[in-house]
């Protein structure tokens, strides 16, 4: 549905599956005094951009605290919860059951709760420029590759040898052994925010589409949590202040 004026709507989708095993409780551990997925809720309630915030969990206590900072909870099925789960699949079940409520926005962005450091700003720019390309399916935030994948290697099965993934026909010079400086820019894929038109998961069966945009933030908005190592070195970056984190408000 279209906002006033005819501008674009859309919604802020928080996945927080319970089944962590690198961190246990990751989503809901104590962060600089709250649990890790209230900055990613107040980030999105300081843009003022949403209609809708909603967090997508299978655990009861995830659910307790995202409605103690104030998000709307969509209980998510246990099987749609495991280590292997699809976006996707959680991500239809959300829009099937909010549509069921009159709820559907044009748009939908995905902001994870292993980011903390995200700026209300980044975020707001990121809606703008999605904006700007009406005929754009789905925009991603993405970071330059440290690791060029040129230079990785696939271990062949029941064989002592591997493959380079930087193979050339024989004759030319592997990109495995080429100066990286030569190869060509690659970037990876960040979990700071996705954003997709409310017609792609239809359309496409999935939540990317054909047509992507890249997004970048800057320096260490884009950080996520995932090991305990990313846990330290994030603590870090706030002990020394080159980052900060959001105001958090409870209900």
């Amino acid at each position: 549905m279209k906002g006033e004026g005819g501008m674009k709507t859309i919604m802020a989708l928080i996945p927080a599956r319970g089944g962590s095993k690198r961190i246990p409780k990751k989503n809901i551990r104590a962060f600089y005094g709250y649990p890790l997925i209230a900055y990613t809720i107040a980030q999105a309630k300081e843009t003022g951009i949403f209609k809708g915030i909603y967090v997508s969990t299978d655990d009861f206590e995830t659910k307790s605290i995202s409605k103690m900072f104030n998000a709307e909870v969509i209980d998510r099925p246990s099987d749609l919860a495991t280590d292997v789960s699809p976006d996707y699949e959680w991500v239809k079940y959300t829009l099937d059951l909010l549509g069921a409520q009159g709820k559907m926005t044009d748009c939908m962005m995905i902001l994870r709760p292993t980011n903390p450091f995200r700026k209300a700003q980044s975020i707001i720019r990121a809606w703008n420029m999605f904006q700007e390309y009406p005929e754009a399916d789905s925009l991603r935030a993405i970071r330059r590759a440290k690791e060029h994948p040129a230079k990785m290697w696939w271990k062949i099965p029941s064989s002592p040898f591997m493959i380079g993934y930087g193979y050339a026909p024989r004759g030319e010079l592997p990109k495995y052994e080429r100066q990286t400086a030569a190869l060509p820019e690659i970037f990876v894929q960040s979990a700071a925010l996705e954003i997709f038109n409310g017609n792609v998961p239809r359309k496409f069966k999935n939540i990317s589409g054909d047509l992507i945009l890249p997004f970048h933030f800057p320096e260490y908005e884009d950080f996520d949590i995932n090991t305990r190592e990313d846990w330290i070195l994030a603590e870090e970056l706030v002990k020394r202040k080159m980052i900060e984190l959001p105001e958090v408000e409870k209900e």
